[in-house]
């Protein structure tokens, strides 16, 4: 999995990229011009581990193309990465959305890709440690980044359930937050016809989520 890497570990991939390409074979003896030994280590390290050089033999490395490296950091990486956590957490708001509608709405892309989650407030540290590790961008409540990030929702208490094998906020909860917004229209017919629920929703846009359902 490609990660992010801090800026003095991004000029030592340029300059090795610069010097090699993607085809030619270099060692950690290349920068001992450049830093100290502990910090060539700890560079090489960061590189190997974020998926941005592999390593071809021994002693030998070569650089990973960087365009297959930018595209990997667009790719949707954190449903799979919060399967690992150790803390309770549910899905909510537009991505309880996505997931009550079967994905037929989906409010991501690849530039822009927010979710959003509720936890246990005690919990709060703990998150922001996990997602650290993985060089996740988070923010707390609110907040709007690049590509993928996760916006955490602490709470004293959550009640969730499960629904095609996602930890995710009662339906009810689902409905509400669509009639509260004007721009989930089509997902609340979605979810009127999916679930035969009682709500009054645009006769027009029931034809459209017939023929998605």
């Amino acid at each position: 999995m490609t990660q992010e890497i801090p800026k003095y570990v991004l000029r030592a991939y340029a300059l090795l990229y610069t010097k090699y390409g993607t085809e030619n074979r270099f060692t950690q003896d290349t920068l001992n011009w450049v830093v100290s030994s502990s910090m060539r280590k700890k560079i090489f390290s960061v590189l190997l581990n974020s998926g941005w050089i592999v390593k071809t033999s021994k002693r030998e490395y070569m650089c990973n193309d960087p365009k297959t490296i930018f595209s990997s950091l667009f790719l949707f990486k954190i449903p799979e990465i919060l399967k690992t956590s150790k803390k309770k957490y549910y899905f909510c708001k537009m991505s309880a959305v996505e997931i009550w509608t079967d994905f037929s709405y989906i409010q991501r892309s690849w530039e822009h890709s927010p979710y959003f989650i509720y936890i246990n407030k005690e919990d709060l540290n703990y998150w922001k440690g996990f997602l650290s590790k993985f060089n996740m961008p988070f923010f707390i409540e609110e907040g709007s980044f690049i590509g993928e990030f996760v916006i955490l929702m602490p709470r004293k208490r959550l009640i969730c359930t499960t629904y095609n094998h996602f930890p995710v906020e009662k339906l009810s909860s689902c409905v509400k937050f669509c009639k509260n917004n004007s721009l989930f229209e089509y997902p609340l017919a979605y979810l009127k016809e999916k679930f035969k629920l009682k709500i009054n929703v645009k006769k027009e846009l029931i034809q459209q989520v017939k023929e998605a359902i």
